[in-house]
């Protein structure tokens, strides 16, 4: 049985996103949520590339983890990751602005299936990120 997101607590979420620490460090921006579905962005500053003088992954997949993250937690009970995997399809450069867009895929019992793509401002793929949660029986407003 597919069971759809519905009644999204965008306020419960984004009160929590901006008590935590890492997507500010990094400068991850919150462009949207809504059931299922989240977009997040930043900038690609010389602090997040590797020695090659390219985005470094883990940066990478922080910005596609946090998209998945919001995405996943659009229910009101807490999501945690239980598994991914990532593709590093083109390097992203210094001074891109990046966009993660997570979109809900399917949910069998407390599993759930994300798809997360990132993005350049030329539209052109640099992640292709898939992300599994679980559903804890913990209310996001436990979190508070």
């Amino acid at each position: 049985m597919t069971d759809t997101p519905t009644n999204c607590p965008i306020d419960l979420i984004t009160s929590v996103w901006h008590d935590r620490g890492l997507e500010g460090l990094l400068g991850v921006t919150i462009d949207s949520i809504e059931d299922g579905k989240a977009s997040v962005s930043m900038d690609l500053k010389p602090e997040h590339l590797n020695f090659a003088g390219t985005a470094h992954g883990g940066v990478l997949f922080s910005l596609a983890d946090s998209a998945f993250a919001l995405a996943c937690n659009t229910r009101h009970n807490l999501n945690v990751a239980s598994g991914c995997s990532i593709e590093f399809m083109r390097p992203a450069m210094p001074g891109d602005k990046l966009t993660a867009t997570a979109q809900w895929v399917d949910t069998s019992g407390r599993s759930s299936i994300y798809d997360i793509v990132v993005t350049n401002q030329n539209n052109d793929t640099i992640v292709l990120f898939k992300g599994r949660s679980h559903q804890t029986s913990k209310s996001l407003s436990d979190l508070k």
